[in-house]
């Protein structure tokens, strides 16, 4: 019984060695705190978020690399080398992509979107010299279909 016991001790303790407890706070290039930025162990399922105040604890092995992200900032990438506190300021990430979500739910790149769209300015409404909008509108996009009603239910 103490041949088992002991090993299974020893197997937990093998477990725990080269693991150690990772804490810190990320901020923005100003020291504001980002409450909610991901702190994710690359090639795990791991990850943490930070609190109200950009604290963090996560638990990783040494060489293993933990990628600070949060939206509309550049993601940071820190291997883990042992060490039990990390500061990380992430910085402004000034090129957002263009996502246009369409109607069926899916969000797309701008350029890579496959369906048509149609852009009408205002100085064309306004050059059109129509009596209204609906009679200036007509014609104008492609697919859509213009229809007046004279208010009665």
């Amino acid at each position: 019984m103490k041949k088992i016991l002991s090993t299974v001790f020893l197997l937990f303790a093998l477990i725990t060695y080269g693991q150690n407890s990772i804490s810190g706070v990320v901020t923005d290039e100003n020291g504001v705190p980002l409450p909610g930025a991901n702190v994710i162990i690359e090639d795990t399922n791991t990850g943490v978020s930070t609190d109200f105040d950009g604290n963090f604890e996560i638990t990783a092995s040494q060489g293993q690399i933990l990628a600070f992200s949060y939206i509309g900032y550049t993601t940071q990438y820190i291997a883990a080398a042992g060490q039990s506190s990390l500061n990380i300021s992430l910085q402004l990430d000034n090129e957002l992509e263009e996502v246009v979500v369409t109607a069926l739910g899916f969000a797309a790149v701008r350029d890579q979107q496959g369906s048509t769209s149609s852009v009408i300015n205002s100085d064309d409404v306004i050059r059109s010299a129509e009596p209204t909008v609906v009679n200036a509108l007509s014609g104008k996009a492609s697919g859509v279909r213009i229809t007046r009603s004279n208010g009665d239910p």
